[in-house]
């Protein structure tokens, strides 16, 4: 879900809150489809978004809510190089920022 916020928004955000509800269970090994997307965006101040997980025979497994709040420009730059390694990302990404 914060992927789905970053991509959207072009901020990167942390959670505030997770809501998580487990429909059926994963068996050990077996590959997993998940997306994301993000439903509301609150003036840049909050991001709520959802999830979903499926099995490949594209059964749900469980389904999740959450709520972001938007990295300070001034942060996000230390992140870039731990998530993607290049902290100029955030700025080609961002210009002005």
């Amino acid at each position: 879900m914060v992927w789905a916020c970053a991509v959207a928004t072009r901020r990167f955000a942390f959670c505030a809150e997770l809501k998580v509800r487990f429909v059926k269970p994963a068996r050990p090994g077996e590959e997993l489809h998940v997306s994301g997307e993000l439903l509301a965006n609150r003036r840049n101040r909050v991001y709520e978004a959802k999830a979903k997980l499926k099995n490949p025979a594209g059964e749900l497994l469980a389904v999740a809510t959450g709520k972001y709040l938007p990295i300070r420009d001034a942060d996000a730059a230390g992140l870039m190089t731990d998530f993607v390694g290049d902290p100029e990302w955030f700025l080609r990404l961002n210009p002005g920022s």
